[in-house]
């Protein structure tokens, strides 16, 4: 869905065949780590609270592998480090900017 929607952004003619009917209800991944989160907001994609971004430095607590008390942070002028966010909500997000940018999604 993310690369239909650039691709659908830069006027290029796109057709997206997913074989789901809708997006999945299951739980699946709900945590964007500091260089996704960047790359996300650069290319004009960050939802919520986290799409205004001018601050101070920042750090978060984190764990990986079972390793609590991990700190990650990101410099000023960069969206917070980690985000927090259902993968359902991030892909109903690239679509509807993929639609919108002209993509056709053909479900199911």
């Amino acid at each position: 869905m993310l690369v239909a929607s650039e691709l659908a952004a830069y006027g290029v003619d796109t057709v997206l065949l997913e074989s789901e009917a809708g997006v999945s209800g299951r739980p699946k991944a709900t945590t964007l780590h500091a260089r996704a989160v960047q790359c996300l907001a650069r290319r004009g994609h960050m939802l919520g609270p986290a799409a205004p971004y001018a601050r101070a430095a920042a750090g978060r607590p984190f764990h990986f592998a079972g390793l609590p008390g991990l700190v990650i942070t990101a410099p000023a002028r960069e969206p917070e480090p980690i985000l927090k966010c259902p993968q359902a909500e991030l892909e109903r997000h690239f679509e509807t900017r993929a639609r919108a940018a002209g993509a056709r999604i053909l479900r199911g």
